[in-house]
């Protein structure tokens, strides 16, 4: 079959490699992010020493053979993967629910569980999940709500436990 860049990148560079595996088990290990204190757990042992981390949130609603779109987001982010190299050990990619970190687990891409919002924001996050899935339609699968706030609201607890974010559009 035909290889990833993912794939042919590791193979080329083994530092590569070890690096994302221990960003996939670490991405397991700590999931679900339950709170603030969780999401600097997992940052402490992800960012660089100068504290510096890559975030990035995803939702993957579905996974279908006929489901070009899901099956296109997951092929970017095997490509996502490969062309960050060692720096795939500085990644935070914050799935917005158990789901999508499991799609991203079978594939080799790091990913956390959010829990930490629905804490949080409880009946707003509801509200404004009700109100995107209003405006999207019946036929879209764009939940733009949740996953535009999960990423503000882990960039700003993250900046609040003296990191410095750098954010990627998955």
């Amino acid at each position: 079959g035909r290889r990833l860049l993912a794939d042919a990148a590791e193979a080329a560079d083994p530092a590569a490699g070890l690096a994302l595996q221990r960003a996939l088990a670490l991405s397991r290990a700590h999931s679900p992010l339950n709170d603030a204190a969780a999401i600097h757990r997992l940052a402490a042992e992800l960012a660089t020493t100068e504290r510096y981390i890559i975030l990035s949130t995803i939702r993957i609603y579905s996974v279908s053979r006929h489901d070009t779109r899901e099956r296109t987001m997951l092929r970017v982010l095997q490509q996502w993967r490969g062309n960050l190299r060692e720096q795939a050990a500085h990644i935070l990619l914050v799935g917005a629910d158990a789901h999508t970190c499991a799609v991203a687990w079978e594939r080799h891409v790091p990913c956390s569980v959010d829990a930490s919002l629905e804490a949080a924001l409880g009946p707003q996050l509801r509200e404004l999940d009700a109100k995107a899935k209003r405006r999207a339609g019946a036929k879209s699968r764009n939940m733009f709500g949740r996953h535009v706030l999960l990423k503000w609201w882990v960039s700003a607890t993250l900046c609040d436990g003296g990191y410095h974010v750098l954010g990627m559009p998955q």
